[in-house]
């Protein structure tokens, strides 16, 4: 499977200072503007007040769009400095006290019909948060329709058996197929055999060494919260971080080799880089697999990967802590990931 996902992630934002109702005016919305910055001597030393509007855009008519002020219906949520979620006011108003080396800052809307980006992460990489200041800032959640997106890349499908076996595997995905190898039944199903060279076997006799597909699917389907883990490496030390996480988890000597060439390169010259894994059930955030006869033993994975300054700072590290699967009988393993980019202020 290769999926390709509309982003939660903002990135990169060009950070403005004009007054917001020049703004409105000029009809110019960024997704944050940075309206005033002064100093309060009653804020706590290396701590900084931000608060200000929250914005949702809306379609008006076809290709037309306007942002309008969050309501107590159409609410949206920050993420405070105890890393909790909390309810933007009625007003569309918000206030929070945050630590001065913060980079990003973490907003999301509550209802999903709505057309409120589902998560968005704002980075601040533009502009220095001072020790007692308050910052007044005027935030603008766009259509969903206009995040970017990002590919899971590489990911595949191996099976095994320790005898001839055939089996059907249905993908039931977050969004729609544009690509698979071999080519998927009109029910999204492969039927396949497992020869006894471990090669999978089409019914026209055609031998594959693994399956795959790609997708476009929409972020809110990425549930962050069903992480398995949550860690920064040292660009240089991830060969040896992967060589000894991917045998936690049961890879084999091919698989870990697969996963350690495609990744691995990307990321060898970075500082360093934050890497989530979302193991086994959680993966359902990209899709599901139902596969007949069930396997005997099944094992998903699907990671995360931000580089630098993309990197979150705020997160408690979580070490992968599992053990790896049993691979007797009918075994089934899949990999993928993502790499999340800041966002070109040309799209915007």
């Amino acid at each position: 499977m290769k999926v390709i996902i509309t982003t939660v992630f903002t990135g990169l934002i060009f950070l403005s200072f004009c007054k917001e109702n020049k703004e409105k005016e000029k009809g110019i919305y960024r997704q944050v503007s940075v309206i005033s910055d002064s100093l309060d001597l009653s804020i706590p030393k290396g701590k900084c007040k931000v608060f200000g509007k929250i914005y949702y855009e809306v379609e008006t008519e076809p290709y037309t769009s306007e942002f309008i002020l969050c309501n107590e219906k159409n609410a949206a949520f920050y993420k405070d400095d105890k890393n909790k979620f909390q309810k933007i006011n009625s007003d569309g108003t918000f206030e929070a006290l945050i630590d001065t080396n913060i980079q990003f800052f973490l907003f999301k809307d509550k209802l999903s019909e709505t057309e409120i980006s589902f998560l968005n992460e704002i980075y601040f990489e533009n502009f220095k948060f001072q020790s007692q200041h308050k910052v007044e800032i005027a935030v603008y959640l766009p259509l969903k329709s206009k995040q970017y997106q990002i590919t899971v890349d590489k990911p595949v499908i191996y099976a095994y058996s320790e005898k001839a076996l055939d089996f059907i595997l249905n993908l039931k995905t977050e969004g729609e197929l544009t690509f698979t190898y071999p080519k998927i039944t009109a029910d999204n199903s492969w039927k396949m055999k497992i020869g006894e060279n471990g090669n999978l076997i089409s019914a026209d006799g055609a031998e594959f060494p693994y399956l795959f597909w790609e997708a476009k699917q929409d972020a809110s389907s990425l549930d962050l919260s069903k992480t398995s883990s949550n860690e920064t490496i040292a660009g240089k030390d991830l060969v040896p971080y992967f060589e000894k996480e991917l045998s936690k988890l049961g890879f084999n000597a091919k698989e870990k080799t697969d996963f350690i060439t495609y990744w691995c390169p990307k990321f060898i010259n970075s500082n360093m880089v934050q890497v989530q894994f979302f193991v086994d059930d959680n993966c359902s955030v990209i899709g599901e697999m139902n596969i007949d006869p069930k396997p005997d033993n099944l094992r998903r994975i699907y990671v995360l990967f931000r580089a630098d300054s993309k990197i979150n700072t705020d997160f408690n590290s979580k070490p992968l802590n599992l053990k790896p699967f049993d691979r007797k009988g009918f075994t089934v393993l899949e990999w993928g990931g993502s790499e999340i980019k800041s966002l070109d202020t040309n799209e915007l």
